[in-house]
């Protein structure tokens, strides 16, 4: 006889499984019946209950994670994350032109560019089978000689099969994908971090120094096409944007970037934080 758990998954049947997962996690999250911070049922118990395969559900959790919803810790368990504010986001703009437009000399050191096997998690944001060769690359962005960002680009190899080919340090990563798949669609999320010891030395800051997360992910058509994590100095960026008030509805009037904010201090080499 199946659980009253694994009945009330299963309504609905046009929901593809992973989704049904989804939705029921979702539910026990918003009932209050899993609290922030709590740890959530084993994978195993979940696929027992849910009458799924691990892959299924493990699919569910990864985007749910990705989303916010749920915080993976490899060894210890999946647990309700804590709720956080949110915005309507912001396309951001060729980092080169901000960079150019600070009144500063842009330069790129490609760190790596190379295939490796995705993460479940990055194979998840790419729409591709669990185990899928992916390419990598890590490019750490300069105005003069000052790091200002740095962006690990996850691409979808069948899209831009070349993308090892090509000399990034000539053309920003972004702008040759673009050439390759124009992008239709993309998704934002930002979170405020504070860097760990390979972001303090990347980006040359202290540990106290507050930065800028973005994940985001571009489409071509319906196809995924790469899934990024840039890092941005706090202290050397900042969000701006304007808004039109209009039927009780805020509208963006131009792309809402993240803009360049290198202090005389940042220029000698001291890292100062500013309010």
């Amino acid at each position: 006889m199946q659980s009253e758990n694994t009945r009330e998954v299963h309504v609905g049947k046009k929901q593809t499984l992973y989704k049904q997962a989804m939705y029921y996690i979702i539910d026990k999250i918003t009932s209050g019946e899993w609290g922030t911070n709590k740890k959530i049922p084993s994978e195993t118990v979940l696929c027992k209950q849910l009458g799924m395969s691990r892959m299924t559900l493990n699919r569910a959790l990864n985007e749910l994670h990705y989303n916010g919803v749920l915080v993976r810790v490899q060894g210890v368990g999946t647990f309700v994350a804590s709720p956080k504010g949110e915005k309507t986001m912001f396309e951001v703009r060729n980092i080169v032109s901000e960079i150019t437009k600070s009144g500063a000399k842009h330069k790129a050191e490609v760190i790596a560019l190379k295939s490796i096997k995705g993460s479940d998690m990055v194979c998840y944001a790419l729409d591709i089978p669990l185990g899928s060769k992916i390419f990598y690359s890590k490019i750490i962005h300069f105005a003069d000689d000052l790091p200002i960002c740095v962006i690990y680009r996850y691409v979808n190899p069948e899209i831009a099969p070349d993308y090892l080919k090509q000399d990034f340090t000539k053309e920003v990563s972004n702008v040759y994908l673009t050439k390759v798949a124009p992008v239709s669609n993309t998704e934002h999320i930002m979170e405020a971090i504070l860097p760990d010891d390979n972001l303090q030395k990347d980006l040359r800051i202290e540990a106290n120094v507050p930065c800028f997360l973005l994940k985001r992910r571009t489409w071509s058509g319906k196809t995924r096409v790469s899934y990024n994590n840039l890092y941005y100095a706090g202290n050397r960026y900042r969000l701006t944007g304007s808004f039109v008030i209009a039927s009780s509805k805020m509208t963006p009037t131009d792309d809402c970037p993240l803009s360049i904010n290198i202090s005389e201090d940042d220029k000698n080499g001291t890292m100062t934080t500013t309010g």
